[in-house]
């Protein structure tokens, strides 16, 4: 084991405890402990709850995955905030969709939705096809590439479809274009296949140099006229892992975080992994 960590945000909830049976099998996989993190009011007695809930989880990722190296911590202060200075140091950040506070017709919380706009490392959000179903187990990593997606979100795609030794999905869209607006628009006069076409070809240069780098990984190239967020819905119901750049930061990402990842995190049939570029 290293010092890399994965960290775990609990709440006592069913999502959370699905988190951390992902994040325990995944820091299985990197060789690198697991941090089960819990944030609350410095209380009597909700810290006397929120250690029972430590247990319990620490108890859930023992069963996970037994040979892991697992800690807990109880943190205090406001969860976004704490969890967004947390992910300063983690390797990666995994968080369940929706918390005990959490309205049934809300399918991510405030909290996940927080953490992933403010987060330094890449955060994972724990969904599921619904909340009695399995995590997948099996099936592609999907990465969605367009010209904006910061190179550090494929290479962690590449990576994790090398570590988990599976074929990884890489998808473009592409919209019909319109003259006008409205009713009134009317569309371009578009050889779509030759568009299509040329659409895999720079989506096969922009994976060359990554293809290189990870011989073993197979990938397979999807180009589709469609919306991003729809087309990687779409792909997430046969996916283990989705994974989606962003450029969001600061207290103000929210507004950064894109159409695309805000789809996924309230839709995708799978975990969504959100990536952070440095550039």
């Amino acid at each position: 084991m290293t010092t890399a960590a994965i960290v775990v945000g609990i709440d006592g909830s069913d999502s959370a405890r699905h988190a951390v049976v992902w994040a325990a099998r995944e820091a299985a996989r990197r060789k690198i402990r697991l941090v089960i993190a819990h944030v609350a009011p410095d209380l009597p007695a909700v810290v006397a709850q929120a250690r029972a809930w430590l247990d319990d989880a620490g108890a859930a990722a023992g069963h996970a995955a037994p040979t892991v190296t697992t800690s807990a911590e109880l943190l205090c202060g406001p969860v976004v905030e704490t969890l967004a200075a947390v992910s300063t140091w983690a390797d990666t950040l995994v968080l369940g969709t929706r918390g005990l506070g959490g309205f049934a017709g809300l399918l991510v919380g405030s909290t996940a939705i927080g953490v992933t706009t403010r987060a330094s490392c890449p955060v994972v959000v724990v969904r599921t096809p619904g909340p009695r179903a399995p995590l997948p187990t099996s099936g592609p990593i999907v990465v969605g590439v367009d010209g904006g997606t910061a190179e550090e979100a494929i290479e962690w795609a590449f990576t994790e479809a090398a570590l988990h030794d599976t074929l990884l999905i890489a998808v473009h869209t592409w919209t019909e274009g319109r003259f006008g607006h409205g009713w009134d628009a009317v569309p371009y006069a578009v050889d779509f296949q030759a568009l299509d076409d040329s659409m895999r070809v720079m989506l096969s240069d922009r994976m060359a140099h990554w293809r290189e780098k990870f011989p073993g990984v197979p990938l397979e190239l999807v180009t589709a006229l469609d919306s991003p967020a729809h087309a990687l819905v779409e792909q997430s119901k046969q996916a283990r892992l989705v994974v989606v750049g962003t450029r969001g930061h600061g207290p103000f990402a929210g507004a950064l975080l894109g159409s695309t990842s805000h789809a996924l995190l309230h839709h995708s049939a799978c975990p969504v992994a959100v990536v952070r570029t440095t550039s």
